[in-house]
């Protein structure tokens, strides 16, 4: 009995993170507009699911403050502007190159393997242009890193601020030619975290995300 208990409570997160996964993508590509206003029942036809795994993806979205809640309406996606994503822009920028720096004396092998793994497969995506799969790699290379430094909020900070700066990501990566670019960022962050060198990867970090505020 309790493994069939257990079992129904993995399906449910399975579920759960099914409808997450796909109602985020949806945001994030812009393909649920900001301000939309998404029903329980457009979703579940949406992306094939149940009520009660999209009312709990969304209720992680709205956490996630990538939806609002609107008393007698329902969910919203949320709206934004230039202004707030330079502002979190700022942050990562302020963030992101220290915990490079740290992950270049802290890094282990299994996550070395891992950051490779990503930056590998980026490249094979970059040139088909598969920019849902590039989208997903680029977040978790940046968390990744920021796990890699050991500092256990670091990577729950940067996994918060790459999602409330989503949009940049469309504006300020809108051809084939950035999107080369931002691999070759890539590949020279983590080449200098493998080699340990925290100087390096700190500068690597920081033109990186200089480059992602000109568009």
């Amino acid at each position: 009995m309790t493994k069939t208990v257990k079992k129904n409570t993995n399906d449910k997160r399975s579920l759960t993170r099914r409808a997450y996964d796909e109602i985020k993508w949806r945001i994030i590509a812009d393909k649920l507009h900001a301000g939309s206003l998404l029903s329980e029942k457009s979703l579940c036809e949406m992306i094939g699911l149940g009520k009660a795994p999209v009312r709990a993806a969304l209720s992680e979205l709205k956490h996630d403050k990538l939806v609002d809640v609107v008393p007698r309406k329902g969910f919203f996606v949320r709206p934004w502007s230039m202004e707030e994503s330079q502002e979190l822009l700022h942050m990562r920028r302020i963030i992101e190159p220290k915990l490079a720096a740290k992950a270049a004396t802290a890094v282990t092998c299994e996550m070395i393997k891992t950051l490779r793994e990503l930056v590998m497969d980026s490249a094979n995506q970059v040139i088909t242009s598969n920019r849902r799969v590039l989208i997903e790699n680029d977040n978790n290379f940046h968390v990744g890193i920021a796990r890699a430094s050991g500092i256990s909020v670091g990577a729950e900070i940067v996994q918060t601020l790459k999602l409330r700066s989503h949009y940049l990501w469309h504006v300020s990566i809108s051809n084939q030619k950035k999107l080369e670019q931002v691999q070759m960022q890539h590949e020279n962050i983590l080449k200098n975290i493998v080699e340990r060198n925290p100087d390096g990867a700190q500068r690597a970090m920081l033109m990186h995300l200089s480059d992602l505020g000109t568009y």
